[in-house]
């Protein structure tokens, strides 16, 4: 069983550590052409901002994730085995890589595309940010973050409830 252990731990890590590696190359690389669609030089500064905070708060949760892992592996590992035979494990790694890498090729697709339009078409498209458009999409995302937060805070309490019972 350590043995099972030791190789789940380190294809968990090996991903996490992928995954991070590929988040602050893509992000930064994105971000040097949305930048250069931005009309005013606050605007440039507004999505450097919020690029940079992007990659702190996606590598703190990744380097927290692997520090829990690290932590608690023999609890966590013993609990996945006992629970769910191999084969379903590994195919829903790979559910996971295949979702995971699907949306970001998706989202980078996306604003490749728009970024050729944009530099292809005879005339251009006029990208212009208005503020309160702004002021709406970031307070519409900061309330969907609070509730899925808040969400899944309860089903995680719920989850732990059902499983483990009151202690």
């Amino acid at each position: 069983m350590e043995t099972r252990i030791k190789k789940m731990y380190a294809q968990d890590s090996t991903i996490i550590i992928i995954s991070l590696v590929a988040f602050l190359t893509f992000i930064p690389y994105v971000m040097t052409f949305v930048v250069d669609l931005a009309p005013t030089r606050s605007i440039k500064l507004l999505i450097i901002g919020a690029g940079v905070l992007c990659c702190l708060f996606g590598a703190a949760s990744l380097f927290a994730v692997l520090a829990h892992l690290k932590k608690n592996k023999n609890k966590l590992y013993r609990e996945e085995i006992n629970a769910s035979p191999p084969k379903k494990r590994n195919n829903a790694m790979w559910v996971q890589v295949v979702d995971s890498l699907f949306v970001m090729i998706l989202c980078f697709a996306t604003l490749l595309s728009a970024m050729l339009i944009n530099k292809g078409t005879v005339g251009g498209i006029s990208y212009s940010i208005h503020v309160l458009s702004l002021v709406a999409t970031v307070s519409g995302l900061l309330f969907y973050l609070y509730y899925l937060l808040k969400q899944s805070d309860k089903g995680l309490k719920s989850m732990i409830q059902h499983i483990y019972g009151k202690k």
